[in-house]
């Protein structure tokens, strides 16, 4: 009897220790990992959620805002080209990080159609090639433009492989 209720009791004492260390895990939440392709990234926020927003010049066509920033890119100017970027884009990659990733995916050629208009909303589709190390892939890009006022805000930029 006396072997009985030292094992009730050692039994018991271990699930004690048990339940306490479980009660004493930390809690922790799940974040998703920041991404760190080294292709351009597919997703972005649809509105800015930091930094002051980017317009097209007055006067100037929305197609030849896009192409300009493709020119840009060719030319490796990667201060002037991200400063073309929506905000949201900005946001969440900083110049240091989108100098890198794109130095090491060169353009070849794109080619930019012509906008598409609802409202005060506007849309500019662009295809460019990267070569990397003799390969190449193409890309299609869709840039999302509003309307405030007189002038087109530059609000969303989404690269997807085509």
């Amino acid at each position: 009897m006396r072997k009985f209720v030292i094992r009730l009791f050692s039994g018991l004492m271990i699930l004690v220790i048990l339940f306490a260390l479980a009660g004493c895990k930390k809690k922790t939440t799940k974040t998703a990992p920041a991404p760190t392709s080294q292709q351009p990234s597919s997703t972005q926020p649809t509105t800015p959620t930091t930094g002051p927003k980017v317009y097209v010049s007055a006067g100037k066509a929305l197609n030849d805002y896009v192409s300009d920033y493709y020119k840009l890119y060719q030319e490796k100017k990667w201060k002037e080209a991200y400063e073309m970027l929506p905000a949201s884009y900005k946001a969440r990659d900083s110049l240091e990080s989108y100098t890198s990733s794109h130095e090491i995916m060169p353009i070849s050629d794109y080619k930019v159609a012509v906008p598409q208009e609802s409202g005060n909303a506007a849309t500019v589709t662009a295809e460019f090639t990267i070569s990397v190390s003799g390969q190449s892939s193409v890309w299609t890009t869709t840039w999302s433009f509003e309307k405030e006022g007189d002038k087109w805000a530059v609000v969303n930029y989404k690269a997807l492989p085509k």
